[in-house]
Parts: C-alpha cells; structure tokens; sequence
C-alpha cells in the first residue's frame, strides 16, 4: 500500500507540479485528504480520500460545498466509483466529457 501511495503522489506531482495537498481532519484526527490545482476557470479536484468509517457522513459534501462556494470545481471521477458519482450529481456536479473508464464533470 505505501508503495501504491508514492507511485499515486508522484504521479500527481508530476501532472500538477502546483498542487495543494491537504490533510483533512475531523475532531483532530485524520479523516481523509484532498489534492486540488488551479484550471484556467475552476478549481480542480485532483483527489479527494476520506477514511473508510468516515463515508457517507456528510463529510465530502461539506468539503466540497465550502470549495464551491469560492470557485467553479471540476473533476475526474472512474465509472468503477459509483458512489462518488452518485455524490457528485447529488451536489450539482455536471458531465462535461466522458471516456471508456470516466467522467469529468464541473459544478459551476
């Protein structure tokens, strides 16, 4: 797994050399973390991870939601991840592409 995570990190580095990463805490512990980089006219959620027990507890949306309310956001999200399909449609998110294996969407 630790190696899963510095190949993920490196990559992201090298694709969004600019990028915030972000440890997301809740109570103090960590709960999750969030990747996000400036776009041209939004703010692009690189990666957004929240810990297993933590999911579906209102914390993405709330993440998300205080995100929105300064920028445009944009996203990638797989085809394999159903629920954060289902979370991003629910918050106002729109497809803008698709491909074989996902969906960019942007929440205006």
């Amino acid at each position: 797994m630790r190696q899963q995570f510095a190949a993920q990190n490196a990559g992201y580095s090298a694709q969004y050399p600019k990028a915030l990463l972000t440890i997301i805490e809740r109570d103090g512990e960590p709960a999750g973390r969030l990747i996000v980089a400036d776009a041209p006219d939004a703010l692009l959620v690189v990666d957004v991870a929240i810990v297993g027990a933590l999911r579906g507890k209102g914390l993405g949306s709330a993440l998300l939601g205080a995100l929105h309310q300064t920028t445009a956001l944009r996203l990638h999200v797989s085809r394999s991840n159903p629920a954060a399909m289902r979370l991003y449609a629910r918050l106002g998110f729109v497809t803008i592409a698709e491909s074989d294996t996902g969906l960019e969407m942007q929440w205006s």
